[in-house]
């Protein structure tokens, strides 16, 4: 059965997402325990065989889910690219530890045009988790009163030296673009439910625009270049 200290070593040991979101004004009992997991599988994303995020089941062999004094968590490795950790607490805030598929043996993006050495960052990867996650807090605010704002980080650890990729030859970049960073790549802001209800795939590309500047890739047709990306990924989910 997988450790959750061992767990968590194993994703900070590569690249990682690092994932908060939290109901702006803190209550403490906010939820009570046992709608939290509930909560979670309300406001799931899932496409593709990809479920943001993913519940294990007790017992499951890739992982287990559990409850605390006041939270309920879940953690999953797959034993190959599948990597995360995640908890939400009674207050509403919901900590998210998710290892890059990029870093542990990830077929999809091969890095065609990055040196063999170098860390990749899959711009599609990039785009989907990103949507992912903003369609999730865009579920969550549905389903339960998160008040007026919610806060969102995101931190995109061991980005130095890393390079944007795309995985096919017929998608090319023009230039090697390539994280100089030494610290965590960090987004954050506070956002209104009502945005975040009514425009959450623009405002995860707004994000994902944002984060691909901090690799030095600062076209201003990204959103065209991703578009059709995102909007066939978004497609078939009741959004």
């Amino acid at each position: 059965m997988v450790k959750e200290k061992e767990l968590l070593d194993l994703i900070k040991s590569k690249g990682y997402w690092e994932i908060e979101i939290s109901p702006h004004t803190f209550k403490a009992d906010r939820l009570e325990l046992d709608e939290i997991i509930q909560l979670v599988k309300k406001s799931q994303v899932h496409k593709w065989g990809r479920y943001y995020p993913l519940i294990s089941q007790s017992g499951d062999w890739v992982g287990e889910s559990f409850k605390g004094n006041n939270y309920c968590e879940s953690i999953t490795d797959d034993g190959y690219q599948h990597k995360e950790i995640w908890r939400m607490y009674q207050s509403g805030q919901f900590i998210h530890y998710l290892a890059l598929r990029e870093d542990w043996g990830y077929k999809g993006d091969i890095g065609l045009n990055a040196e063999d050495s170098r860390k990749i960052q899959s711009i599609i990867l990039t785009l989907y988790t990103v949507t992912e996650i903003f369609l999730f807090v865009s579920r969550l605010a549905s389903n339960y009163q998160f008040d007026d704002h919610i806060y969102l980080m995101l931190k995109l650890h061991d980005a130095y030296d890393r390079q944007l990729v795309f995985s096919t030859p017929d998608r090319t970049l023009y230039d090697d673009y390539i994280c100089r960073i030494d610290d965590p790549v960090t987004i954050e802001n506070t956002f209104s439910v009502t945005d975040i209800l009514s425009n959450s795939p623009h405002m995860a590309m707004d994000t994902v625009i944002r984060i691909f500047r901090l690799f030095n890739w600062n076209s201003t047709q990204i959103a065209d270049i991703l578009r059709d990306d995102q909007e066939e990924f978004v497609k078939g989910l009741g959004l």
